[in-house]
């Protein structure tokens, strides 16, 4: 125990002796850098009679009273660690040395740097995907945080480029290049020393990374312009035009550009050399091997168009190479341009005109707005491969021929300025012209009708006055607003003079009509305004008036009479009367006159401002009149009759202001010279289907009545003749004398008996189609007919001319040859089974009656046929 004791004091005796004098209370301290000036490093105790001083590094550390204290701020970057040694003294005598340890922590304080600012790499054209363009552009950070790097630029360009990894800065390609999509790149290489943006501290770096791609020589020259589809230049080719007989000097102006071609590798832009490969058989033209241009060599004899054929190709290469087509219209030449007649025109069209309506000529208002182009190298002055177009607003278009229509509906009046150009589309040349449309308001039309006063003297006592009134009508057309004012219509006054009794005033242009009636004690006055009267009298009624003198005048009404009335402003008034009336007329010294009307009688008036009279009879009407010392005239009208008559002030008038051209006019002529003649084939195809076989039919009928018919026809006939000329009647055997017999027997072939035998076959013929459906197969006896021997003979056809249509048919016995066809039926002149002798004899009487026309020289050519048809 004892010794337990004294091992333990002699540890502790050490420390308590360092203990006495100083004591600093952490000899191992962790700043971080960046610390400001007079950071408290660590804190001192010291007894009473000691102190403490810093022995080395007093440019860093500094005791103030119980604290050691930081005299700079750290930097990690510059020195990672700092110790400081610190003497315990008392009197003047260093009693103890005490060490205190500092490490600096490190701060992310610096961004990281990128050696260079720019970096510059070229590659080939064709450099494989996922090939490094150069080395890894690495940042650095002096706080050796790790980097993360990220690549931008345009979005096209940059899909071409990508890095290996987000910590791995080498730069791979990662699509196919193209020179010609793009031939330089440009992208920002980006430096970060924190995962992501948001975190902070965080310091970023940016370095520029330019890419050059270098061209090569793999693709074919091209044409400018062209079109770019799917990467190939497409040129469509090249045009112009050239007058016949004509050299031109110098090289030829194309459309739409010079004939130009390019290597298609630009980067490389090798030269290019031209060569007209086909369609200059002529020789007319030569292209310049190095420029391309065209030129003539000799004039163009015929006119039309001529195609080039031509080759560009690399100089260096030979199988590149491109080709194009050179279109060269040969025409007249062309003296004068189209030419506008004015350079301004100017029309009007209404707002809410439909669209499609016509402009008018603003210094015409009766004609349509035409522009035109003149060309002086026509006689007319109208050339037909002049177009016109409209630049600068839609809202209108033009014709071929020039007139101008809306294909816009304006709502309020205002101008629309535009141009219209003319174009010669032979020649290219081109005319402009400046044409303004005023849109207008819709205009207002006021028609007044006149007053028309009209007397009619009827007899020594009666005087007729009708006076058209006036009436005012104002219309707004629609647009802005529709306003219809109508006045009073046209009123009539019928003025009777003293002695007829009778007098009717219509009021013009109010409305108000009176009517007294002497001796029937009876007045129908009509109130004013627009309304309709109808009174209806049922009965008869008896009017008398005794006229100064001598006359009477009595009204009878047969029926029942409608009088329908409607007061001017309606101007229509209708008057039937059914039944028969009688009207008897006394006029002073001269009798009666009477006036009756069978039927019905309607009679329609418009009055004035309607413009329409229409006056119709139904049936026959008499009209008896005696005038005073004159007589008595007496008129008669049979059927219906219909006057109509308009009254002053509403006439209408139609105005056109579309001209019709001598073209139109032809085309017009021509358009219904065609429908004729299609309307004539039509009718005579319908008369041919329709009469067609009543047509034949006659013909074959006289035909057949003119050569003859049937035998027993044509035998009376020449049986009536003989028996005047022949003294032996009844003789069948007489042969013409131009016909004879050879030593043989034979009949000669006299021209005469060829024509017999001709017309006998043309008869057969004729009868023959018209029986063809009544022939049998085999021959058999007629039963009823005649016991005469030309009986036995019917008329065939040879099987050889039936189809020819002009066959020719013969007269055999039944014991002909047997390729014949032998006809079973009654001929013509027979007796039917079904036919009374009485009907025979009345028909043969009528051919006889239709045969005594015929000249004795074809009756006996019928009498000789007979002769021929017997042997």
């Amino acid at each position: 125990m004892g010794s337990i004791l004294a091992l333990f004091i002699l540890l502790f005796l050490p420390i308590g002796c360092m203990a006495q004098g100083c004591k600093v209370n952490n000899t191992r301290v962790e700043i971080p850098e960046n610390n400001p000036v007079g950071y408290v490093v660590t804190t001192i105790q010291t007894d009473p009679g000691y102190s403490m001083t810093v022995s080395d590094n007093i440019e860093w550390f500094e005791i103030k009273g119980t604290q050691l204290l930081l005299k700079q701020s750290l930097d990690y970057e510059t020195n990672t660690t700092h110790d400081v040694s610190l003497l315990c003294e008392r009197g003047g005598t260093t009693e103890n040395n005490i060490r205190v340890y500092v490490t600096v922590l490190n701060v992310n304080d610096n961004p990281p740097v990128f050696k260079y600012s720019t970096y510059t790499f070229t590659i080939p054209e064709d450099t494989k995907v996922n090939t490094p363009i150069g080395e890894a552009i690495e940042a650095e950070d002096l706080d050796l945080d790790r980097i993360f790097y990220v690549l931008t630029g345009p979005v096209q360009e940059a899909a071409f480029f990508r890095l290996t990894s987000i910590n791995n800065p080498v730069i791979l390609v990662n699509q196919n290049l193209d020179y010609e999509k793009f031939n330089h790149v440009q992208l920002i290489l980006t430096a970060r020393d924190t995962p992501t943006v948001g975190e902070s501290p965080s310091h970023t770096a940016t370095a520029t990374i330019n890419i050059n791609i270098e061209d090569l020589d793999n693709k074919p020259p091209q044409f400018l312009p062209c079109q770019i589809i799917n990467g190939i230049c497409i040129n469509v080719g090249y045009t112009t035009k050239v007058n016949r007989s004509e050299k031109e000097t110098g090289a030829l102006v194309l459309q739409p550009g010079p004939l130009y071609a390019i290597d298609g590798d630009t980067g490389i832009n090798t030269p290019i050399e031209y060569l007209v490969l086909a369609g200059n058989d002529a020789g007319i033209f030569a292209v310049d091997k190095f420029s391309g241009n065209i030129t003539m060599t000799k004039a163009a004899d015929t006119l039309g168009i001529i195609f080039l054929q031509i080759m560009a190709a690399q100089v260096n290469d030979g199988q590149k190479f491109a080709t194009t087509s050179l279109t060269i219209d040969v025409v007249e030449r062309n003296h004068h341009p189209p030419k506008f007649e004015k350079q301004n025109y100017f029309g009007t069209i209404q707002v809410q005109s439909a669209t499609g309506t016509s402009v008018t000529d603003s210094s015409s208002p009766n004609r349509l707005l035409q522009v035109f182009a003149a060309d002086e190298d026509f006689e007319d002055r109208m050339n037909p491969y002049i177009t016109y177009t409209i630049q600068g607003t839609t809202d209108f278009s033009v014709s071929r021929n020039g007139f101008i229509k809306n294909d816009a509906v304006f709502n309020s009046p205002t101008k629309v300025a535009f141009t219209v150009l003319a174009t010669d589309t032979v020649t290219r040349e081109e005319d402009i012209t400046n044409v303004e449309v005023e849109i207008t308001p819709s205009v207002t039309t006021i028609v007044t009708t006149t007053t028309t006063t009209r007397t009619t003297a009827h007899g020594p006592g009666t005087t007729t006055t009708t006076t058209s009134g006036t009436g005012t009508t104002t219309s707004t057309l629609p647009g802005t607003g529709t306003t219809i004012i109508t006045t009073s219509g046209t009123g009539t006054t019928t003025t009777t003079t003293p002695g007829t009794g009778t007098t009717t005033s219509t009021t013009p242009g109010t409305g108000t009509t009176t009517s007294t009636t002497p001796g029937t004690g009876t007045t129908t006055s009509t109130t004013p305004g627009t309304g309709t009267i109808m009174s209806t009298t049922h009965g008869t009624g008896t009017t008398t008036t005794t006229s100064p003198g001598t006359g009477t005048t009595t009204s009878t009404t047969h029926g029942t009479g409608t009088t329908t009335t409607t007061s001017p402003g309606t101007g229509t008034t209708t008057s039937t009367t059914h039944g028969t009336g009688t009207t008897t007329t006394t006029s002073p010294g001269t009798g009666t006159t009477t006036s009756t009307t069978h039927g019905t009688g309607t009679t329609t008036t418009t009055s004035p401002g309607t413009g329409t009279t229409t006056s119709t009879t139904h049936g026959t009407g008499t009209t008896t009149t005696t005038s005073p010392g004159t007589g008595t005239t007496t008129s008669t009208t049979p059927g219906t009759g219909t006057t109509t008559s308009r009254s002053p002030g509403t006439e209408s008038t139609v105005g056109s202001g579309k001209g019709y051209s001598a073209t139109d006019m032809a085309a017009l002529g021509a358009t219904l010279g065609v429908i004729l003649a299609l309307c004539l084939v039509g009718l005579g195809f319908l008369i041919h289907k329709q009469y067609g076989d009543q047509i034949r039919n006659r013909m074959r009928k006289s035909s057949g009545d003119d050569f003859g018919g049937s035998e027993d026809r044509t035998e009376q006939l020449i049986d009536d003749d003989d028996a005047d000329d022949d003294p032996n009647p009844g003789s069948s055997d007489v042969m013409p004398t131009s016909i004879s017999y050879d030593t043989d027997g034979n009949i000669s072939k006299d021209p005469l008996v060829t024509d017999y035998l001709v017309l006998g076959a043309s008869a057969a013929n004729l009868f023959a189609n018209e029986n063809s459906s009544n022939i049998p197969n085999a021959e058999k006896p007629e039963e009823g007919s005649d016991s005469d021997d030309k009986k036995e003979v019917k008329s065939i056809l040879t099987k050889e001319f039936k189809e020819d249509p002009g066959y020719k048919s013969v007269w055999f016995r039944e014991d002909a040859s047997p390729e014949v066809v032998v006809i079973d039926g009654v001929e013509e002149g027979e007796v039917d089974d079904g036919e009374t002798e009485e009907e025979y004899n009345q028909e043969d009487d009528d051919d006889d009656d239709d045969e005594d026309d015929l000249s004795p020289d074809f009756l006996g050519m019928n009498n000789d046929s007979n002769n021929f048809s017997q042997l």
